[in-house]
Order: C-alpha cells, then structure tokens, then sequence
C-alpha cells in the first residue's frame, strides 16, 4: 500500500503547481494555508518511503501516515478541482479547509524481515497428489545418458504450491541415494550469496564448517569435495535473475562427474530460463480431490462425502481491462514520456505480474476478444494482508466519509435475482460517498443515473 500511495504523490504534488491554483489562493487570501499543505504533503511523502523499509514492524504507523496522506490528497485535489473552476468561470465560491495538525515521531530502527530457512527433510507421506510429478523429476534425476557433467531442471510454480516438498521427496527418495555419490542440499531465498552457498555446500560434503573464509580457498575446498563424484544438489527457492552471477556459480559448480545434476525451486520463470539446462517442471495446483486429501491431512480430520464442492473453490476471475480503469483511476502509474501510452504501460506491468504469478490463467475470449486472469489465493492473502482495505476502517477505500472506491460484483446467485437498482439508492450513494474516484456499476441493473453524479468530481473518466 505504501509503495501505491508513494507512486501518486508526484501527480498530488502537481496539483499544486499550476499559476491557476497561486492566482486563486491569493485572491482568496489562503496562500499561507495552500503552502502549508504542499509542505505535509511533501514530509508524508518522505516519511513514507523511509517507513516502508520497516513496514512489518510498524504496520499501525503506517496506516496512520497513509490515512493522512489521502486526507491530504482529497483536499489539495478539490482545491485544484475550484481552482480551475474560478479560472474558467472568474467567481463562485473557494472552498475553504484547514490544513491537519500532524506530528510525527521518529521511527524506529528494524531489521528486514528474512526469509525461513529450508532444509531436505520431509516425513513420509506428507506430500500428496504428486505422483506425475515425482515420475518426472524422477526419470530426470535417474537418467545416466548425458552428455554433460551437470544437467540442471527448474521446478517453477508460485509460492505455497509445493515446489520444495517435491524436491524433499525425491531427494530422499532410495534409488536417488543409491544414484548418487553426494548430495547436498542449500536454501538461497532472495540473498544470493555466492560464498554463502558454496560455504553451504562444503557442510552438507564435509558434515562440518569449511576451515576457511576467502573465497579463492572455498571454492578449492569445494572442488575437493565434488571432483570426480556424481552428485546431487538442490538450490531452494532460487530468485536471482542476474545471469552473469549465475554463470559465476554455475563455473564452480560444472566439475562433478558426468551424470551429476541439479534441482532448482524457483517461482520465476526468467530464473528458470537462465538456469535450466533441460525445460523447466512446471508444478501445477492440486487436484480438487487431492486438496481436500491434503486439507484433511492437516486437521487431523477424514471426511467422508461432501455435497457441494463448488462452495470450497476459490477462482474469481478478473477482466485485463479492469484492472487498467482501476489502475489508471487511482494513479498508480504515468508515463515517463508524453508520446508513452497508458495502455502500453499498463501491459507491460501486468506481463511482469503474471510472469511472477501474482496473476495466472490468463485467457482471451474467442468471442469478444478481451483478455481474462485469476488470482491465487495466496497472492490475493497477500494482497489484502499488506492493503488491509477489505478488513481496516481506517483505510478510506472504506472509511464512509471518504470512500474512493465502489465496485459492485455480485454473485451469480445475485445476478440471477438481482432488482434494478433505484435512482433514490444511487442519489444517496452518490451524496454519501463525494469523494469516490472509481464507481463501477458494471453488475448493476441501473434504468436511470441521477443529475447528481456530476457532483462527483474525483471519478476517473
């Protein structure tokens, strides 16, 4: 939320600029009080972009800073908005508000969140509805025709799917002990740290800490320990994308003997283009029987029929162009250069999200020719768990006096019993929520829109 907020304060600080607005705020004798909102909006700003390297930590904080900093952006927006107006129109009257009083403390020093460290362990029968899978990596795994002395395959698939349990059970799998020589097992996450890992390496080798520390005598130790043996080795949870960097691994880790390989785990799939050496595995999600099994499994509990298995499926299904009314309406991105295109943009932001499965199933339709994605839960967990805009009051995507967003989607039991909705039912929506910026009445049966509407002066068009 706070990186949202910090990428439209350049277009709230605009506001601020144009002659019309100075021309206006002296006329009208609040020049002092228009100066002083630029300046809190420009340290709420500041503090912002400080505060979000410590987010986790100060989650209330931040919500308090991001609250004040729509407030600000609704005043300074209206402010323009009347400016404007009296530099077309030459009278009518200025709207008139205070300036907040805000007083910020000091924040406290964190440290980054870090990223759970892995291990090769599984218990048996812990991984479920992963038969084809297993086979896959399996045969890749037990293949000896190669030319090459280390084949590498990318496991991708996004986060929670179960990457790393696959790569638990074959590495502990019998006929993949007895194929190799050596196996080691290192957990890289997002710090990829050469020494890091080829220390890593030597532990799992030597079973002790290497003796050394420069990196020239790590990467003999290491030598010593892979040379001439064919082994394993597992790379969880791999992000970097650098392919120069891994180029500089990969040299150190070429010198096993003929038939060694690698596993990686990666959520990415540019990772998996620079690293792999055979076409990644891609890991889907689990059967619907497979995930009630594996559900069962984890509350202690068996189950033994249900009824209606549609009320347990999670996949609302979100329209591309959607996404880029609401991005567009709140901000969220301009463009660098005036011959750029929104539209342009947009798609290259979204491509970045789907490639990094924050959004998947993307589908065009035959018939009208628009394009289609879904969410996996956990990313939409993640999603309302940093916006915390469903579920916070505090947050003006819901807070009724300043309420900027408004979409209406029903369910399909909804759509099928659903009344038109009143011209009375929109007026009060429309007088209830003046500081709306998106109203998308999409799934609403609406015969006629009230005059009114046009005294929302904050929605996108």
């Amino acid at each position: 939320m706070a990186k949202a907020v910090i990428g439209i304060a350049g277009k709230i600080i605009a506001n601020l600029v144009p002659e019309a607005v100075e021309k206006v705020g002296k006329l009208c004798g609040i020049k002092h009080e228009h100066e002083a909102l630029r300046d809190t909006v420009s340290t709420l700003l500041a503090m912002l972009d400080a505060a979000e390297e410590q987010y986790h930590q100060m989650q209330v904080r931040v919500d308090q800073l991001i609250e004040a900093f729509y407030d600000a952006h609704d005043v300074l927006e209206e402010f323009n908005i009347e400016a404007m107006r009296r530099e077309l129109r030459g009278h009518s009257k200025m709207m008139k508000e205070a300036d907040k009083g805000f007083h910020f403390d000091e924040y406290p020093k964190g440290e980054p969140r870090k990223r759970e460290e892995t291990h090769s362990f599984i218990r048996e029968g812990e991984i479920r509805g992963r038969d084809e899978d297993k086979k896959a990596v399996m045969e890749f795994l037990l293949d000896s025709d190669v030319q090459e002395n280390v084949s590498i395959l990318p496991i991708v698939g996004f986060g929670g799917i179960g990457k790393t349990a696959l790569a638990q059970c074959v590495y502990n799998d019998e006929m993949v002990s007895k194929q190799f020589n050596l196996k080691m097992w290192v957990s890289v996450s997002d710090d990829f740290d050469m020494k890091k890992i080829v220390k890593n390496m030597i532990v799992c080798a030597k079973k002790k800490e290497p003796t050394e520390v420069a990196m020239e005598q790590l990467q003999s130790e290491l030598k010593e320990e892979i040379d001439g043996k064919r082994h394993l080795l597992v790379l969880d949870d791999l992000w970097n994308k650098n392919r120069e960097t891994w180029l500089l691994l990969k040299t150190l880790l070429s010198r096993g003997a003929r038939g060694s390989k690698i596993l990686i785990t990666t959520r990415l799939r540019l990772v998996a283009e620079i690293t792999g050496t055979t076409p990644p595995h891609f890991l889907k999600g689990l059967s619907e029987s497979a995930s009630l099994d594996l559900l069962m499994q984890m509350a202690y509990q068996k189950i033994e029929e249900i009824q209606d298995l549609d009320m347990l499926a999670i996949d609302y299904e979100i329209k591309k162009q959607t996404l880029v009314n609401l991005w567009m309406a709140e901000g969220f991105f301009e463009p660098s250069k005036r011959s750029q295109d929104l539209e342009d943009i947009f798609h290259g932001y979204f491509i970045d999200l789907l490639w990094s499965n924050f959004f998947q199933d993307l589908q065009t339709d035959s018939f009208t020719n628009k394009d289609t994605c879904k969410m996996p839960s956990l990313m939409h967990d993640l999603a309302c768990s940093v916006a915390r805009s469903e579920c916070d009051p505090r947050i003006s995507h819901l807070k009724a006096s300043s309420l900027r967003t408004f979409l209406s989607v029903p369910t399909s039991h909804e759509m099928e019993q659903r009344d038109p909705t009143t011209e009375v039912d929109l007026r009060q929506l429309i007088q209830s929520f003046k500081r709306l910026r998106i109203l998308d009445m999409d799934a609403l049966i609406v015969k006629k829109v009230p005059r009114s509407i046009g005294r929302l002066k904050h929605v996108a068009t």
